[in-house]
């Protein structure tokens, strides 16, 4: 039954009128604080401890999967920093304004 795919009830008042009744998440393992399961939501990465839950036990996660198709980009920053200096510039000059301005 460790790592079947699970559905989590998400309480009214965590939605607005569109969002899902439910979460899929992994089940991990039961909780030790309280009576109630320990699941891991795969999209916000994050552990729930909830008792609403409904197993699909013929289902189960494939973290192998899931590890692979995870990708880390690398990020260009020259970019970033161009754009940066652009409104660092127009800003000082706004306030340059500013204060010619003042009496």
């Amino acid at each position: 039954m460790f790592a079947c795919i699970t559905h989590v009830h998400t309480p009214d008042q965590q939605r607005v009128k569109l969002d899902g009744k439910s979460k899929r998440c992994v089940l991990l393992r039961v909780s030790d604080e309280s009576k109630a399961y320990r699941l891991f939501d795969t999209v916000s990465q994050k552990i729930i401890i909830s008792r609403d839950v409904i197993f699909k036990e013929e289902k189960n996660w494939d973290w192998e999967q899931h590890n692979k198709t995870s990708q880390h980009t690398a990020l260009d920053w020259s970019k970033d920093t161009h754009k940066t200096i652009i409104l660092r510039s127009r800003l000082n000059h706004m306030e340059q304004k500013i204060q010619d301005n003042k009496p």
